[in-house]
């Protein structure tokens, strides 16, 4: 999904990452309503929701992996189980190998280059040979594995500077189809920023209704912010804002006596005309049913 967002390049709009979003939400459910059926036992929706969630279940989400409160976490189990595991011996425990390494792919994406060497192996062509290419590339992997499967640290301070902005949000954070999500929103990189901001402001709507556009779809610390700022700075905003003053009231003077000065209006309750008139000076109203709005009744019933 990451990909289709990038490769929209130019041609992105904030409509099209919208749809891309609520595809993402949508399989979400779907994957939610099939750990439901499996934890009540209900094999025909189960059924229903696996053949809906397909895209996921093949990358390896299961029910002891996806937890939606808490994000998509690797399995702790499997980390270690990697992480303690010993050099292949033959082809068959490369395919085990290489199974257990795709599970936890998702969170660690250039694992496919890693395991090339290894790969090479189960090719009907090669014969088994574990050499220092293999050994080297094994190594890597569980190194890369065992990183992500580490989790957040105890204290904000022991977070990377470039993460550390992420720490007050980190419970919501979940790696799904390859983007980093907090709950159904995208976090939008850097680089996209600017884009998202300028496709969000395309029609130059204040800031409040910029950042509600925005509540249900894309985030990234700061996001209020930037969102305030470019429209604060858009000379078209400015421009149009500083030649749209509202126009001053209009105080009426007091007369110097009463019915000096009237106002009048009509209007209609339960289906029947009236006319009202009011005294300027005294406030005092004056109420007359009519039989119809035509102008000499109206003049009659004035006099």
């Amino acid at each position: 999904m990451r990909e289709k967002l990038i490769n929209e390049g130019d041609k992105l709009t904030l409509d099209k990452a919208v749809e891309i979003c609520r595809s993402l939400e949508y399989a979400q459910e779907q994957l939610r309503e099939m750990n439901q059926a499996q934890a009540t036992g209900s094999t025909v929706n189960a059924v229903r929701a696996r053949r809906n969630t397909q895209e996921l279940l093949d990358t390896g989400h299961n029910s002891s992996v996806v937890q939606l409160s808490e994000g998509l976490k690797p399995d702790t189990a499997k980390v270690s189980a990697i992480k303690e595991m010993q050099p292949p011996r033959n082809k068959a425990e490369i395919e085990t190998i290489l199974g257990m390494v795709n599970y936890l792919s998702r969170f660690a994406p250039n694992l496919s280059k890693v395991t090339a060497p290894i790969r090479q192996l189960l090719s009907k062509d090669v014969d088994f040979c574990w050499e220092k290419t293999q050994m080297d590339a094994f190594q890597l992997i569980k190194d890369t594995i065992t990183e992500p499967g580490q989790g957040w640290p105890e204290a904000k301070d022991h977070c990377p500077p470039h993460i550390q902005a992420y720490w007050n949000y980190r419970d919501e954070l979940a790696v799904v189809g390859g983007l980093i999500m907090k709950g159904n929103k995208i976090i939008m990189p850097k680089v996209m920023r600017s884009k998202m901001l300028e496709l969000v402001h395309s029609v130059h709507m204040w800031v409040e209704k910029c950042r509600r556009r925005v509540a249900d779809v894309m985030f990234w610390p700061g996001i209020s912010a930037d969102i305030t700022n470019m429209v604060l700075n858009c000379s078209i905003c400015l421009q149009h804002r500083n030649s749209n003053h509202r126009e001053p009231l209009i105080l009426t003077e007091v007369p110097d006596y009463p019915w000096q000065f009237i106002g009048t209006d009509l209007f209609t309750w339960e289906n029947k005309s009236y006319l009202i008139v009011v005294d300027y000076y005294s406030r005092y109203f004056e109420v007359k049913e009519i039989p119809d709005m035509k102008s000499h009744i109206i003049i009659n019933r004035m006099k």
